[in-house]
């Protein structure tokens, strides 16, 4: 997306004006993480990840989710999804193996998105192919507050995609993948 900023300058798309507003904010926030400091003086690289992935964490986290909106496309009615006619997930696209983007870009790293045995591969625009791996419960689940799966596993896919600067072959767009198989 990045190497597209210039291009996108260049057409009168993005103003100069706004790229540095951007980046003033993106360094500011840095800055205020500590990401240009001597490790040793930033106080959050003493923390360790069990800490970051602990049980106090994921309530937390899911007591914001609770109380948060989000607005969902819900084209041809998938969701909510079935979770007794669930048995598998496929995860598809340039970002199926990318954990930044599996976990919001906020580069954490979360216990739930360890993606094994997953191999990139680029297609053409018309070209398929189908690729199948396995998620465990806890890897497609929400967590509750026992530190239980809310969703077992299931059949349905979906489908994960963007632009990436790696990914030349083919321009996908993120949407949930319409037909859902029960």
């Amino acid at each position: 997306m990045y190497l597209n900023v210039l291009l996108a300058n260049k057409e009168g798309l993005v103003s100069e004006e706004t790229i540095s507003k951007s980046v003033e904010r993106l360094i500011t926030t840095r800055m205020k993480l500590g990401m240009f400091d001597d490790e040793v003086k930033v106080p959050y690289a003493s923390i360790p990840y069990e800490e970051n992935d602990s049980r106090e964490h994921r309530e937390f986290a899911l007591r914001v989710s609770e109380k948060t909106m989000a607005l969902l496309k819900n084209e041809n009615y998938i969701l909510p999804i079935n979770k007794d006619n669930i048995n598998s997930i496929a995860v598809i696209g340039p970002n199926a193996n990318s954990r930044d983007a599996l976990t919001g870009n906020y580069f954490g790293t979360s216990s739930k998105y360890e993606l094994k045995g997953i191999k990139k591969i680029n297609l053409k625009p018309g070209q398929e192919r189908q690729l199948e791996f396995e998620l465990t419960p806890r890897q497609m689940a929400l967590i509750d507050n026992d530190g239980n799966c809310i969703l077992e596993p299931g059949v349905f896919e979906v489908f994960v995609g963007g632009s990436q600067p790696d990914d030349r072959s083919a321009e996908l767009t993120g949407t949930v993948v319409k037909k859902c198989f029960f």
